[in-house]
């Protein structure tokens, strides 16, 4: 969960978790939001499933997003992803 929770999305990021018994992982606020953060959260939590921002996805994946062999699935939201970082992801 990364966006920030008076975010109208974060409502769907939080619920759809715990409604279907999975487990939800919320980045502390202390902890910088930038790729080698997330990854390292991703890792340590072996998420299976993340929602982000474009922007988010490409500092992810800069910072070694392909190391999180647990996640199986990726939604880029809010805005356009770019072919790009499409190809870079798959």
């Amino acid at each position: 969960q990364t966006a920030p929770l008076a975010f109208g999305l974060s409502v769907a990021q939080i619920f759809h978790p715990l409604t279907t018994g999975a487990r939800l992982v919320l980045v502390p606020h202390d902890r910088p939001l930038d790729g080698a953060t997330l990854v390292e959260l991703l890792q340590y939590h072996a998420c299976t499933k993340w929602v982000a921002v474009p922007a988010l996805l490409a500092a992810a994946v800069a910072a070694g997003l392909a190391e999180c062999t647990a996640l199986k699935h990726l939604v880029s939201t809010a805005s356009a992803l770019s072919t790009q970082l499409q190809d870079a992801v798959l």
